[in-house]
């Protein structure tokens, strides 16, 4: 059969296989869009949990400003009671007490709240029941030899390297390329040559030209008797 072939509009490989390379880099972006979502889930619940750590442990130093209060407060009654301390200094202790109480309701409502939010994040039936979250993992106490300078560059490139955000920006970018590609192709005039018939012989290869051959001539030579 015969073989049409492009000269302007749709010539070259770019130009036929433009959509093929968008539809792969959208698929690119379709994954890379899942890991983003799949980071971001998983960054929460970490920032969900160590809230809950800070939480618990500022609950605990409340304890502590309390007992220290409480101690200040008897201290200053027994001076008063020897004559050593005003009555004013008494009025002052029991403020301290009542502020650092305050303090202690505030800071259980923050481990209530950080340990909700972090059950919801979870399994959000973790809400329906009496469950106590009692974080395992305590914070890492940052080594004093490490600089703070190589490793902020270090996690930057890092990031650069592996963020699922920086490899669908990535992605977009070379589709783009290639929608600008084929645009760029469809803008030139449709031209085409159209060759001649080429019959297939089950290959790739056309069959070889048939040449029909004439035959020779029969030359008859008279010759005259002498």
């Amino acid at each position: 059969g015969s073989v049409t072939l492009p000269l302007l509009k749709g010539l070259g490989t770019e130009a036929n296989t433009a959509t093929l390379v968008i539809a792969r880099y959208t698929r690119d972006q379709s994954v890379d869009a899942f890991e983003t979502a799949l980071s971001d889930s998983v960054f929460q619940v970490m920032q969900a949990y160590w809230d809950l750590v800070f939480a618990i442990e500022n609950k605990k130093v409340k304890d502590q400003s309390l007992e220290v209060a409480l101690r200040l407060l008897e201290d200053t009654r027994r001076k008063l009671d020897r004559g050593l301390a005003a009555r004013i200094d008494v009025t002052q202790a029991e403020a301290g007490v009542a502020s650092q109480q305050e303090g202690i309701l505030t800071a259980e409502a923050a481990v209530f709240g950080a340990s909700d939010r972090l059950k919801r994040l979870v399994d959000p039936s973790l809400l329906q029941d009496v469950v106590t979250l009692s974080p395992v993992d305590a914070p890492r106490v940052q080594a004093a030899e490490l600089d703070e300078k190589i490793a902020v560059n270090q996690s930057m490139e890092e990031a650069l390297q592996r963020r699922p955000e920086i490899r669908q920006l990535r992605s977009q970018m070379l589709s783009q390329d290639a929608v600008l590609v084929r645009a760029r192709n469809d803008l030139l005039p449709k031209l085409e040559q159209l060759l001649g018939d080429m019959p297939s012989n089950g290959t790739d290869r056309p069959e070889p030209a048939q040449v029909e051959r004439t035959p020779e001539p029969l030359v008859r030579v008279l010759r005259k008797d002498s």
